[in-house]
Formats: structure tokens, C-alpha cells, sequence
């Protein structure tokens, strides 16, 4: 069986619906059990495939909490395990939203923990989805820290989730696409095709250096 550190790993740099198939852990896609074709995608009057969309907005979702000593290491900054988890959380929920079907975490890609999340913060973590492929959704995820005394707000860590939606049966299925609003919301889907790119190219590198 393949170490799960080597399997995530993989994922990360890799076109992921073809590498689920390829390692077999999932069958080719088939349409959510009790979901209509038409609510994915369908066959417009030439043949051509065409796929439902839905706003990025309606996907966000957001989770707030406060850090307690349990959640801190040593120097009273909460541990990045613990944010991640956060993070993993509300992301599957902005990807459930938007298939209306089971996912699971699939990769996460370009984690920056850019300021510490200490003690007594409270924490905000914010998320929605940016892109789809077939099956696959990028989700951008990021984390505030507040100071209660202060009122001061930053931003703390940021990161991408992928997501595979998955049907009644657990097999690939298709998912709508999206339709970006807001000036965030419109560059991070601008450039999440050349984010999708750059996964692929970097897992061909590794194949031809293995």
C-alpha cells in the first residue's frame, strides 16, 4: 500500500481525477445517484456538453472560534495542524455546496503561513470556490486572526484545497461550473487555470526524474 505522505504528494502535482483512476482507488465517473443529468451538465442542440454554473458566492462558508491554550505550542502560537484542520473543514463545506454531492480532499497547494495565531485570538477562517474541472474543485481558504483588545484584523494563512466530488456509489462525478462576482473572486479564477497547469507540469517532471 502507498505511505499516505507519498500519495498526498502525488495528488498535489497531477491531474487528479486521471491519477484517482490510475492508482484505482476510484471507477470512471458516473452521475450522482438521484441527481438529474441536467443539474451538471447536459447536451445543447449541436451535441456539444455543456455544464451548469453556480455563483462563487454561493459556496463561501466560514467558521470562527477562539484559541485556547490547548491549540498553542510552547510559544503560545497555535499549532499549524490546527489551523489546517480548520481549514480542511470549511473548505469541504464550500465544496459540498457547490457539487450538492460527497467530496473528498484530494491536495492542498501553496500554504503560506504568512503572520502567528496566538493565544486568546480569535480566528476566522474564510473559504470558496475559485475553479472546476470535470470533477475536481479548487477552493481558496484563508485565515484571519483577531485581537479581541485591539480590534486589529490580519490575515494569517492562505491556501488552495482541491476537491473530487464523489456520488452515491463514491465514483468521480461532474460538477457544475463556476461564475466569479466580486474582484477577489475574479482573479483567483482567472488564475486557477494556470495553477491546474503548473500541478501538471511539475508531476510530469517528477515522472521523468523517477
Amino acid at each position: 500500500m502507498m505511505p499516505l505522505a507519498s500519495f498526498c504528494c502525488i495528488l498535489a502535482y497531477t491531474t487528479l481525477e486521471q491519477v484517482i483512476l490510475d492508482l484505482g482507488l476510484l471507477k470512471p465517473m458516473k452521475e450522482c445517484k438521484g441527481m438529474s443529468e441536467q443539474t451538471n451538465e447536459w447536451k445543447d442542440n449541436r451535441g456539444a456538453i455543456a455544464r451548469a454554473q453556480r455563483r462563487a458566492s454561493e459556496s463561501r462558508a466560514v467558521i470562527t472560534d477562539i484559541v485556547f491554550p490547548s491549540d498553542t505550542n510552547h510559544l503560545g502560537t497555535m499549532f499549524g495542524g490546527k489551523v489546517m484542520e480548520y481549514m480542511d473543514k470549511v473548505a469541504a463545506i464550500s465544496a459540498m455546496r457547490h457539487a450538492r454531492c460527497a467530496v473528498v480532499t484530494a491536495s492542498t497547494d501553496h500554504i503560506d503561513f504568512v503572520q502567528p495565531i496566538r493565544l486568546g485570538d480569535v480566528i476566522t477562517v474564510e473559504s470558496f470556490v475559485t475553479w472546476t474541472h470535470r470533477s475536481s474543485m479548487e477552493v481558496y481558504v484563508s485565515a484571519q486572526s483577531e485581537n479581541l483588545r485591539t480590534g486589529d484584523r490580519i490575515t494569517a494563512v492562505t491556501a488552495f484545497f482541491i476537491f473530487v466530488a464523489l456520488n452515491d456509489e463514491g465514483k468521480p462525478t461532474a460538477v457544475p461550473g463556476i461564475v466569479p462576482e466580486s474582484a477577489e473572486e475574479l482573479q483567483l479564477h482567472d488564475s486557477a487555470a494556470e495553477r491546474y497547469a503548473e500541478r501538471n507540469k511539475r508531476m510530469e517532471e517528477r515522472k521523468r526524474s523517477t
